[in-house]
């Protein structure tokens, strides 16, 4: 075989590795704790949180041939920075998949242990089989190389071209485009909420849904018009001509309706919706890669939106991201340059008017941006994965704060922090709350934790245990805005909490609104009858206050009695009250 065959078949084994994708993850010694791109227990056959993401825990799965392998290589890590491995891992169906893990230690400790290691791992099986096929069977050298050259630019599950495929071809189109005149059009399409299918009917579902939506797509892109998979429910059409605008949005019309008529697969009722972002060339673009990126934009776009629609790309998306990414990089060194603070708001007794309690609240003060509000960096934190480390910041400032005003000859009153989705998904989430309450030396009992309605609800077996272990610490759990979420007495009846806190819209005009009233009436009796106290947020008048008085509220929280407080204000603000004891 030609030197150049030779390479080509190296290029051909990337190809195909790359597209069999990566998971990411990062490994931190303070927690001896793996954090996963998401869904990588896809890689191994389980649902979400069906195992763990510690070292050992992956460990077990590694074949016990290739044990000594994985140690040897853990034992690189103290003499070099970066390597990788090979090695078979057990899938949760009992047989065994090819794993190669990259792995690059970013930081170390003054004796050369790691600290902090950033790595990969991608599913090889298929790759690893041609390759010994291509050894063995040199005779039919031929049909093996074929069946690596259809691994490397086609999907294996639908049968569709591949990312490198599209890209290929869309370059292409682009080219005659630009030589033509002509103009097309790049559709990016996403299923809604198909991880929540996933993790409710299992992978193996997931991958038939995904096939049927691969036989819709190509049924519809007949003739001149391309269409591949490219992600997981990910998938790309390219429309390579048209000469009104409306050809385009008729065409991706007829994508989300013929979607949408999927109703049923193997039996299981399924509810399809697809968002589609869509860039133009050759004016948005002359490469693939800009215009893939800005129809993914645009897509993205359609799931802020609410999903289960289309958006044309613009300009004002990019720097949208853009101001994002800027907003992200400074977040992460507001918190290593103590930029962030908190605020406080009191919570008062609503039969002796005395302070209860304080909810922490944060705020960044930019050195140059000023003030910037939580209501815009909170998301992005969230979207970028900062949450964590945020929410972490929080918990140690907020215990260490309330433990100071104990000791400063306060009366103790009890500090509520805000809990989000991804802390409390988190594996070690409760050794968090553990060594911040350790440090601050803080007495569980006068630290309450807030969880949102949706929250709790998600994964509610796994959110039960983890409560569970919060209030044997002696912590407080307070499920918060009430009443805006799934609202399912069965699972409020199963959660260990210990108060309510009742949304600020259930408050507003409550004078003014009969049925509001009665709602409301309502809700705290429900929430007595079950021994949970009540909290009403957003209080602003005396007529709301007196309104929830007669209803035997517990606890009021609002603009009445005081706006969120930086630290000095508040501790004025706890001299001028009764604390309550």
């Amino acid at each position: 075989m030609k030197k150049q065959d030779d390479r080509h078949h190296k290029e051909l084994i990337t190809f195909a590795t790359v597209e069999n994708g990566y998971i990411y993850w990062i490994w931190k010694r303070e927690h001896n704790n793996i954090s996963y791109s998401e869904n990588w227990e896809r890689l191994l056959g389980y649902r979400e949180n069906e195992i763990s993401n510690s070292p050992e825990e992956w460990i077990k799965h590694v074949a016990d041939e290739d044990l000594k392998h994985i140690h040897e290589g853990i034992s690189s890590l103290l003499l070099e920075d970066e390597f990788s491995l090979s090695y078979k891992v057990k899938h949760s169906q009992g047989s065994h998949i090819d794993i190669l893990t990259r792995i690059k230690v970013i930081s170390r400790d003054e004796q050369g242990k790691p600290l902090c290691i950033l790595g990969t791992h991608e599913d090889i099986t298929e790759v690893t089989k041609i390759k010994k096929e291509l050894a063995t069977n040199q005779e039919n050298f031929e049909l093996v190389y074929a069946k690596l050259e259809n691994c490397a630019f086609y999907d294996s599950l639908t049968g569709l071209p591949n990312r490198i495929n599209i890209e290929t071809k869309l370059n292409m189109i682009i080219s005659d485009a630009i030589s033509n005149s002509t103009k097309g059009a790049v559709l990016f399409i996403d299923l809604d909420n198909f991880k929540n299918l996933n993790d409710t009917l299992g992978h193996s579902f997931g991958d038939e849904v995904i096939t049927k939506v691969g036989e819709v797509i190509k049924h519809i892109c007949h003739g001149d018009v391309s269409s591949a998979r490219v992600g997981g429910d990910e998938f790309v059409v390219v429309i390579p001509k048209f000469t009104h605008i409306t050809e385009v949005i008729d065409f991706t019309k007829k994508i989300l309706k013929s979607l949408e008529e999927i109703r049923t697969i193997n039996n299981n009722d399924i509810n399809l919706s697809t968002s589609i972002g869509i860039s133009i060339f050759p004016e948005q673009g002359e490469s693939s890669t800009h215009l893939l990126k800005y129809a993914d934009i645009a897509m993205h776009k359609v799931k802020e939106s609410g999903k289960n629609n289309f958006k044309f790309y613009t300009d004002e998306m990019t720097k949208e991201i853009e101001n994002k990414m800027e907003i992200q990089k400074h977040l992460i060194k507001a918190i290593e340059k103590n930029e962030l603070v908190l605020h406080y708001q009191p919570l008062i007794d609503a039969n002796t008017e005395s302070v209860d309690s304080v909810e922490a609240l944060i705020r960044w003060y930019h050195p140059t941006k000023g003030m910037i509000s939580p209501l815009v960096f909170i998301p992005i934190a969230e979207e970028f994965g900062i949450i964590r480390d945020l929410g972490t910041w929080v918990l140690n400032t907020a215990c260490m704060q309330n433990k100071e005003w104990s000791d400063k000859g306060f009366a103790p009153i009890k500090v509520s922090i805000n809990v989000s989705p991804l802390q409390l998904e988190q594996g070690d989430f409760v050794v968090v709350v553990k060594n911040a309450l350790s440090k601050s030396g803080l007495d569980p009992k006068y630290l309450q934790l807030e969880i949102t309605e949706n929250v709790s609800m998600k994964f509610i077996d796994e959110n039960i245990k983890i409560l569970e272990e919060l209030r044997t610490l002696g912590v407080n759990i307070a499920m918060d805005d009430f009443g805006t979420g799934y609202s399912s007495l069965n699972y409020l009846m199963k959660l260990p909490i210990d108060s309510l806190k009742i949304d600020k819209s259930f408050i507003d005009n409550i004078n003014e609104s009969s049925n509001k009233e009665l709602i409301m009436d309502t809700i705290i009796k429900l929430a007595h009858n079950l021994n949970l106290e009540v909290i009403a947020e957003g209080v602003e008048t005396s007529d709301q206050l007196n309104i929830l008085k007669k209803m035997s509220c517990n606890k009021i929280q609002g603009y009445f009695y005081s706006k969120p407080l930086p630290k000095n204000d508040l501790e004025e603000f706890l001299n001028k009250k009764i604390v309550n004891l």
